[in-house]
């Protein structure tokens, strides 16, 4: 797991004890990696739990340290250096032959009539789509209501009557308006305890959205 993903938490009592019994033995990074935290964490939590390195010590990872960039200087480009392929522009290695032709269509390419399963991330429902031409999928339940009941105008919502989104049979359809959608979805229509609960539902969403923004992942 990279640094940027590391998660943010609280240091366990176990956490603590992990670092008071290395943090002489092993570095700060090794016991960063070991918590699964950002070295960064790890030098703070040290401080307040008082901890300290000797100076003897501290002098000997310094000077390890600086060995290791020393070493590395080696390995680095010299000043002035030149890449192999400068003035190269455009330049290919290896054969054409092994390129894909144009209009190339990979083994897995789905035809026209293949039916797919999506997830949506808001409702949390799966859905049910088909693919219609190429790089075109319709959501399956419109495709088969226009199929058995003719077109849907602008702004028509199809609906399932007993709430199942994998039952896409033309009996199950329904076509409404957004009005009249919107008020069968109102929180209004609801017994006062499911209000409460609904609400406290879109508190608790509205929350971790926003933790996940801010922190760059899932809560």
């Amino acid at each position: 797991m990279t640094k940027s993903r590391r998660i943010l938490k609280r240091f366990s009592p176990t956490d603590d004890a992990f670092i008071k019994e290395h943090f002489l033995n092993i570095t700060l990074i090794q016991i960063a990696d070991h918590l699964n935290r950002t070295m960064g964490s790890v030098a703070g939590r040290c401080k307040r739990l008082g901890l300290k390195l000797p100076e003897e010590l501290k002098k000997k990872r310094l000077a390890m340290t600086a060995e290791c960039i020393n070493k590395g200087k080696a390995f680095r480009f010299k000043k002035g250096h030149a890449p192999w392929n400068k003035g190269k522009k455009g330049l290919q290695l290896g054969g054409q032959v092994s390129y894909f032709k144009k209009g190339h269509k990979p083994p897995n390419t789905k035809q026209d009539g293949f039916i797919s399963a999506r997830r949506h991330t808001r409702s949390n429902k799966i859905y049910l789509y088909i693919r219609i031409a190429e790089s075109k999928w319709m959501e399956l339940h419109r495709y088969i209501y226009q199929l058995y009941h003719g077109s849907i105008p602008e702004g028509g919502i199809v609906r399932f009557k007993d709430g199942n989104t994998l039952n896409v049979l033309p009996d199950n359809l329904e076509l409404i308006t957004k009005k009249v959608n919107m008020q069968r979805n109102t929180i209004h229509n609801l017994p006062s305890d499911l209000k409460e609960i609904s609400y406290l539902n879109a508190q608790i969403t509205k929350f971790i959205r926003k933790y996940e923004k801010k922190h760059g992942g899932r809560a």
